[in-house]
């Protein structure tokens, strides 16, 4: 059973969807875990997000064009889950998430740390259909997380263990 970590109880006030919490990864996502990440993803959201900064290599562009018939829109922003630029900007591609996209996914990193500039898109972010964050990362940090309930954080631990394995404990996001 997963418990959440703080003395507190979180306050879910008239909030209709179930409270979420951050789950960072402790320990890499690579290989098999980053393949069942992907997967998962495919089962919990709808759509997905890579960042751009001026500059990618051949592989990072060659890439995006492989996303291209997915893409939702391509935004210039200064913030997405995990990061805040303060006085620059990077474009954003929106993605829907796919077996095709996913597959893409599979073919282009081994690692949630290969999406590292200049050879990828940075800071990969899959989205549920009410456009928050199920996974994010701030791949230049070594940060990722998952955004869970303590149900789907409890059926991670049973259906995913090797994965569920990498996460520190739980705490409240704050949302």
């Amino acid at each position: 059973m997963i418990r959440f970590m703080d003395a507190s109880t979180p306050d879910v006030g008239a909030v209709t969807t179930p409270h979420r919490y951050l789950f960072d990864f402790a320990r890499p996502v690579r290989d098999e875990a980053y393949i069942q990440l992907l997967e998962l993803a495919g089962r919990y959201c709808t759509s997905a997000l890579v960042v751009c900064r001026s500059g990618l290599n051949q592989e990072g562009l060659e890439c995006l064009d492989r996303l291209r018939p997915f893409t939702i829109e391509s935004t210039e922003r200064s913030e997405w889950p995990g990061t805040r630029l303060w006085k620059h900007t990077a474009t954003v591609h929106f993605f829907v998430l796919n077996v095709e996209s996913i597959k893409l996914l599979k073919s282009s990193a081994h690692a949630i740390g290969d999406w590292y500039y200049p050879n990828l898109p940075e800071d990969p972010c899959f989205l549920r259909a009410d456009d928050t964050p199920w996974f994010q990362s701030t791949v230049h940090e070594d940060w990722a997380a998952l955004r869970l309930s303590l149900e789907e954080a409890e059926d991670l631990r049973i259906s995913h263990q090797a994965l569920f394995e990498l996460l520190a404990p739980p705490r409240d996001p704050g949302i």
